[in-house]
């Protein structure tokens, strides 16, 4: 056993720690002869974190010494302000929570340390995240927490990563034609290429369209937005390009588009699988997988010997995997009691995933769907009880009548009004700015069926007034069925021509108004092709839309009523 003497700095005396050079040169020391990864860990990363999150976390540095006053641990943590709990520094931005230290104090300094957290901090349960690669676990069952009443369970898992010199694997990765063929559609345009950003001035060119991108995907797949819902995070991400060495920042840029983009930490032979998302336009060409390849490519010649793309459940990650390496996640108990209540959850909620997994379903959709019921009684509490009534009498019985009129581009009318400059054409953030006025329509449904309609090639034109979406619709070049629930008509749509559909208008805009900028802005695009059929197709209750399509040439040629009777679906034509 290692002679330690422990301190725990927090506040004040932290900050006057992390101002000290000396300080951070033993730190910094440390971090170079410890056998596992510590770059999470290491003052670019930390001290960066704590500076940007002084407001909401309070810096915690547990310090160990030996009998010579020298440095030989250090596990930087923090306490939340608001919350009122301990997490490692970086809370969810790290990717491994961790501690370094001489390698003859891997066993005791992280044991001494639990000890002074139960001590010093009134908390019932300390949650980290994966411990780094590299880390020993055998402390982790150490008799001595046992005494101290502290109890700690761990779950291994293995942990994906792609080894740079796997000559078979990345002949595998790169050579899917498919990728290929988009690959060179992209080059065959001016300016494709990847570029890794090494400056901070850069960075901010263009991070906001790349944390737009980001909080986009986040709020289909998750209803979160991590950069909108977080200010301190873009300076946070942006401060750390002061340490170029530490953090690898790539684009993939079509002309001046950044089209997707990966930001990871990286040490001297790895890179980390950090943030990255793609532009939910470029959805069909495959961006995110482009950026994949194009970033494997980089580093190889750059010289990094392995990317490691760190544990979750993301399925895509095996298709880049070399080999695993065993991780382990440990939550730490201060009460025998508390943990045989969590032990009961885990083993019940693991076998309920098992289960699951066994009877062919992903937990990932019932999560979701188990989120959405959630989402759905909240907006139950929030609606007015008359849409309620109307809400449950539609669900047996409800009569819908829908329309479809079509025109030639070449026949069409043009309105004295001209397109308004405002109408923006596939200008997927402004789709954020929906602020939920149908009860029935969640935001993170309409972002989902925005990226399946990108990944088709349609078109999305909108409006924003004073930060509400006030207006949306969408245009398509392809024989479609029409989106509406139910309604198929069979023949209708034209193989090459236009197809319009899907119009939103938020209440309290003046929807005639709207509606006329829109369709102008829509029908202008589609005048540009001569002898290309229009089609629209609207609900039969849309007065104002009717009536515009009317002024601009076009003729009803479809109807149909769809009547749902206790479950019973009867369609009925009433075309003239």
């Amino acid at each position: 056993m290692v002679n330690l003497e422990l301190k725990i700095v927090r506040e004040k005396s932290a900050l006057e720690f992390l101002n000290d050079k000396t300080f951070i040169s033993q730190w910094e020391g440390l971090s170079k002869q410890n056998g596992k990864t510590t770059i999470i860990q290491e003052p670019p990363f930390v001290i960066t974190w704590y500076r940007q999150y002084a407001d909401s976390y309070e810096p915690v540095l547990i310090l160990g010494f030996n009998g010579n006053s020298e440095l030989v641990g250090i596990m930087p943590l923090a306490f939340s302000r608001k919350d009122n709990y301990l997490t490692h520094a970086g809370d969810g931005q790290a990717e491994y929570h961790g501690w370094i230290c001489k390698k003859n104090a891997e066993q005791d300094f992280p044991v001494q340390a639990l000890i002074a957290v139960k001590h010093n901090f009134r908390i019932r349960k300390w949650q980290w995240r994966w411990m780094p690669p590299g880390s020993q676990v055998d402390w982790l069952y150490s008799d001595e927490l046992k005494k101290e009443k502290i109890f700690v369970r761990v779950v291994g898992k293995e942990s994906p990563v792609l080894d740079l010199n796997d000559k078979h694997k990345i002949e595998k990765i790169i050579r899917n034609k498919s990728i290929r063929n988009k690959i060179n559609r992209y080059s065959r345009e001016a300016n494709f290429y990847i570029e890794r950003i090494t400056s901070r001035e850069n960075a901010g060119n263009v991070f906001d369209i790349l944390s737009g991108q980001c909080d986009f995907r986040q709020m289909a797949t998750h209803e979160i937005t991590p950069f909108a819902s977080d200010q301190n995070k873009k300076r946070f991400y942006l401060e750390r390009m002061n340490f170029p060495h530490n953090n690898h920042f790539t684009v993939l840029w079509s002309g001046s588009n950044p089209i997707a983009f990966h930001y990871g930490a990286c040490d001297s032979d790895t890179v980390y699988l950090g943030l990255s998302s793609y532009d939910p336009v470029e959805e069909r060409n495959s961006p995110g997988t482009i950026l994949m390849i194009k970033l494997i490519e980089l580093l190889k010649e750059e010289g990094y010997k392995y990317f490691d793309l760190t544990p979750g459940g993301d399925k895509y990650k095996e298709r880049y995997c070399s080999f695993h390496r065993r991780l382990y996640l440990p939550s730490v108990y201060f009460s025998r009691k508390d943990k045989l209540i969590d032990d009961f959850r885990y083993f019940l909620k693991e076998g309920i995933r098992k289960l699951l997994y066994s009877a062919g379903a992903e937990p990932a959709d019932v999560s979701r769907r188990v989120r959405n019921a959630f989402c759905f009684l909240r907006k139950i509490r929030e609606t007015p009880p008359l849409k309620i009534v109307r809400k449950f009498i539609s669900i047996f019985y409800k009569k819908t009548i829908y329309v479809s009129c079509r025109c030639f581009s070449d026949d069409l009318l043009q309105n004295d009004r001209k397109a308004d400059a405002g109408i923006r054409v596939n200008s997927y953030t402004d789709l954020m700015f929906y602020n939920g006025s149908d009860p029935w329509l969640r935001k993170s449904i309409l972002l989902t069926t925005a990226i399946k309609r990108f990944s088709s090639g349609e078109k999305l034109y909108t409006i924003v007034r004073n930060g509400i979406l006030a207006q949306y619709g969408w245009m398509a070049r392809r024989s479609i069925d029409n989106e509406f629930p139910d309604f198929k008509t069979g023949s209708d749509h034209p193989e090459n021509g236009f197809i319009l559909y899907d119009f939103f208008t938020e209440p309290g805009f003046k929807r005639q108004e709207l509606i006329s900028e829109t369709l102008e802005k829509m029908l202008s695009d589609c005048r540009h092709d001569a002898d290309r059929e229009v089609s629209v197709s609207y609900h039969g209750n849309d007065d104002h839309l009717g009536c515009e399509l009317e002024k601009r040439g076009f003729r009803v040629y479809h109807r149909m009523s769809i009547t749902k009777v206790l479950g019973l679906v009867m369609r009925k034509t009433m075309d003239n």
